[in-house]
């Protein structure tokens, strides 16, 4: 909770354009919260920062994109009061400069291609349930390439990561269906 990174991507639901806001924790790329909205507000982004604050704990320093919600090129927005209030500081990336935003930038690829181009949802309530499933899947069952290939994000924001590397250090069988996870003989490699 050192430093969390927030994002909306834009998507169409069966021709419809909706809005997923993301907010990841930098360091373990899990996924502190989400929503699927048919309208972005500042009062939709401060209430998924607080709802992750007081399920999580609160977060060091966030960035964001200059997205309207998140930035004001005159004064200061409600968000960024919001944020002043709570202690944590905001960091805007560069205008121009996704890359910044690396780690959400890439879950927005990953969302976009495995979840929203493979299925057809007719309404917003189906894309949502399929989204909660998704993000449960990514946050405790499938291991991260940016973990070292066999870490859930979980793992690392909980702090279990020196247990799953002193498995494997025991020659555990991590490969196995501990707890649903999907470790692979090939990611280990």
């Amino acid at each position: 909770l050192e430093l969390a990174q927030m994002d909306i991507l834009e998507v169409t639901i069966n021709k419809a354009r909706v809005y997923l806001i993301l907010l990841i924790d930098d360091f373990s790329r899990f996924i502190l919260g989400f929503r699927l909205l048919e309208q972005t507000s500042v009062d939709e982004v401060i209430q998924l920062v607080r709802g992750a604050v007081d399920q999580y704990g609160k977060m060091e320093e966030l960035l964001t994109d200059r997205g309207f919600v998140f930035y004001s090129w005159r004064g200061i927005n409600r968000f960024e009061k919001y944020l002043e209030n709570e202690g944590i500081d905001h960091t805007h990336a560069s205008a121009h400069h996704p890359q910044t935003l690396g780690k959400v930038e890439a879950l927005n690829k990953r969302i976009k291609n495995e979840l929203f181009r493979q299925k057809h949802f007719s309404t917003l309530e189906q894309a949502f349930s399929a989204l909660t499933k998704w993000v449960d899947h990514y946050n405790h069952k499938r291991p991260h390439q940016g973990l070292g290939g066999f870490l859930v994000p979980a793992e690392r924001f909980q702090g279990q990561e020196q247990k799953a590397l002193d498995d494997i250090a025991n020659s555990r069988d991590v490969t196995a269906q501990i707890q649903d996870i999907e470790r692979s003989i090939v990611n280990l490699v």
